[in-house]
């Protein structure tokens, strides 16, 4: 066993694959739907000079437009047995991880139970796509 631990089935009863399908359908309609909601809202409000607006709404179109894609690449990898496709996916689900725990740390007192369970759960996923990474052959994360 290594660093990262590993499950063998998604949802104790579900297979690896079944939560690869799950993850990566549901985080690219949810990316598809963020995406499409940016973009709209880069063209209805064409006429903006708030600078931080507009640098926020690009870094979030640069960003739903990359997870859309790892997810996409999530279920071909899935489908196909490939490693190398679930990489990219693995890499925003780390992030992910490091951004919830920083939640943690920067909310208030009020959000810190939502924080705790928002975090619990994506370490849950990203252990679940990383236990489904290595059962495919895949090794290390970024090599």
């Amino acid at each position: 066993m290594g660093l990262i631990p590993t499950v063998s089935k998604f949802l104790c009863c579900l297979s690896l694959e079944m939560g690869g399908y799950i993850c990566g359908i549901f985080t690219a309609v949810v990316s598809g739907i963020t995406l499409a909601s940016s973009i709209s809202l880069l063209f209805t409000n064409l006429s903006s000079n708030d600078a931080g607006w507009w640098t926020i709404l690009i870094l979030n179109i640069i960003y739903f437009s990359l997870l859309l894609f790892a997810s996409i690449m999530l279920v071909l990898g899935t489908k196909n047995s490939q490693p190398n496709k679930m990489r990219l996916f693995l890499l925003f689900m780390l992030v992910g991880v490091i951004v919830a725990f920083l939640q943690i740390i920067l909310n208030p007192l009020a959000g810190i139970i939502i924080g705790i369970l928002w975090t619990c759960i994506v370490v849950y996923f990203f252990i679940c796509i990383y236990s489904l990474f290595v059962q495919a052959g895949g090794s290390g994360l970024i090599c």
